[in-house]
C-alpha cells in the first residue's frame, strides 16, 4: 500500500513539474518593470601625484599616483520592457523594446603627504602653456595636500529585441535573442584641492571640473535558459554579448588661484572613438501568481571600453614654473567599467 501511494505521489509531482515547464516554455508578452540597487565601477581619478624633485635640473619625474577617487559609485536603476508575441517567417517570437535609467553619486577625499624633496605631492594643469614650458605645482616637504572629489554618473539605454519561443525540452527551455541598442555613460566630476598645513611656499588651491560623456551604438546576441522548479517558481539565466562603437566627448576646466604665476585658468575639449564589447549576465528567480509574475534577480555587466583620463603628468616633472621640456598633455585613455546590481521585478502579461 505504501509503495503504491508513493508511486502515485511521484507520478502526480512529475505531471505538475512537466506542466510548469510547459507554462514556462515561451517568453510571455507583457510589460515588465524592475527596480535595483547598482554599484558602478569606473576607472580611477588620479589627478594628484608624487614626484622626485631632489635635483630640479634632472628630475626623475612621477614616482606614484595619488588616487583622488577610486571610481566606485552606488545608485539606483530602473528597467522597463514591453514585448508582443508575433510570427517571423512562420517562427513564433516575442519582439519588443526595453530601456533602463540609472544614477550614481559619490564623494571621496584623499590626502597626499609630501615627505621630502624626493617625494613631493604635485599636480599639473590640463596642458602646458607652450611647447617649451613644463608647468607643475609642487608643495614643500610636510605639506598635506587634501582633495575632495564629487563624481556623479547617469547611464541609460534603449534596445529593440527579438527572442525565439520555440526551443524547449523536458528539462526546461533555451531561447535565443538578438537586438540592437544605444547606451549612454555620462559622468560629471568636480575636484577641489589645496595645501592644508605646513610646508614651504604659498598655498595654491585649485579646481578641476569635467564632463565626460560616452555613447555606445551596436548590436548583441544572447541566450535565455529557464528551468521550472514547481509550485509556480522558475529560475532564469539570461546572458548576452555585443559589439559597440563608442564615442566620448570630454570637456574640462582647470583653475588655480595661488597668486602671481600660479594663477591659471584653462579649458580643454577632447573626443575619442573606440570599439567596445559589452557583456551582461542575469540570474533570476520568479513566481507565477496566475499570470502576474514577481521575482528577484542579480545582474552583472562589463564594458571593455570606458574613458580613463590621463592627465598632463607623464613626462619630465620640474619645479613650477620652469623650462626644459613639456608633458604630453591630457588625453582620453582606454579603461573599463563594470556594474553589479540586485533587485526585484514584476511582469504583467497581456495580448494573449
Amino acid at each position: 500500500m505504501w509503495c503504491a501511494f508513493r508511486f502515485v505521489y511521484l507520478a502526480a509531482l512529475a505531471v505538475g513539474v512537466f506542466s510548469a515547464i510547459n507554462r514556462a516554455q515561451a517568453v510571455e508578452p507583457g510589460l515588465s518593470g524592475e527596480v535595483s540597487y547598482e554599484r558602478l565601477k569606473l576607472p580611477k581619478t588620479e589627478f594628484t601625484y608624487v614626484l622626485d624633485n631632489t635635483n630640479p635640473n634632472a628630475p626623475t619625474g612621477v614616482v606614484s599616483k595619488d588616487v583622488n577617487h577610486d571610481g566606485q559609485l552606488d545608485g539606483a536603476r530602473i528597467d522597463l520592457s514591453w514585448g508582443q508575441r508575433t510570427m517571423f517567417y512562420g517562427m513564433p517570437i516575442v519582439a519588443g523594446i526595453k530601456g533602463y535609467y540609472s544614477r550614481h553619486d559619490s564623494n571621496q577625499t584623499s590626502t597626499c603627504l609630501s615627505t621630502s624633496l624626493a617625494a613631493l605631492c604635485s599636480h599639473t594643469p590640463l596642458f602646458d602653456p607652450d611647447a617649451n614650458t613644463q608647468q607643475v605645482v609642487p608643495y614643500g616637504p610636510g605639506s598635506n595636500v587634501l582633495t575632495t572629489t564629487d563624481l556623479a554618473t547617469v547611464t541609460w539605454g534603449i534596445a529593440l529585441e527579438a527572442q525565439t519561443t520555440s526551443a524547449r525540452s523536458s528539462a526546461g527551455t533555451v531561447d535565443m535573442k538578438v537586438g540592437g541598442a544605444y547606451r549612454r555613460l555620462d559622468t560629471s566630476l568636480s575636484l577641489n584641492g589645496s595645501r592644508v598645513s605646513g610646508g614651504l611656499g604659498t598655498p595654491i588651491p585649485y579646481t578641476l571640473d569635467e564632463d565626460n560623456n560616452t555613447g555606445y551604438l551596436g548590436g548583441y546576441v544572447g541566450a535565455v535558459g529557464r528551468l521550472a522548479l514547481g509550485y509556480g517558481f522558475a529560475v532564469t539565466l539570461d546572458g548576452d554579448v555585443g559589439v559597440y562603437w563608442g564615442h566620448t566627448d570630454y570637456q574640462g576646466q582647470y583653475a588655480s588661484s595661488g597668486g602671481g604665476t600660479t594663477n591659471v585658468s584653462q579649458s580643454l575639449s577632447l573626443d575619442r572613438d573606440a570599439a567596445a564589447v559589452i557583456a551582461g549576465l542575469k540570474l533570476s528567480l520568479d513566481k507565477d501568481f496566475g499570470g502576474i509574475k514577481a521575482g528577484i534577480f542579480a545582474r552583472g555587466e562589463v564594458y571593455s571600453y570606458a574613458p580613463e583620463m590621463r592627465y598632463n603628468d607623464v613626462d619630465r616633472a620640474v619645479t613650477f614654473p620652469a623650462a626644459g621640456g613639456h608633458n604630453d598633455g591630457t588625453s582620453i585613455g582606454r579603461g573599463s567599467a563594470t556594474t553589479a546590481s540586485v533587485g526585484a521585478r514584476v511582469t504583467v502579461p497581456f495580448g494573449q
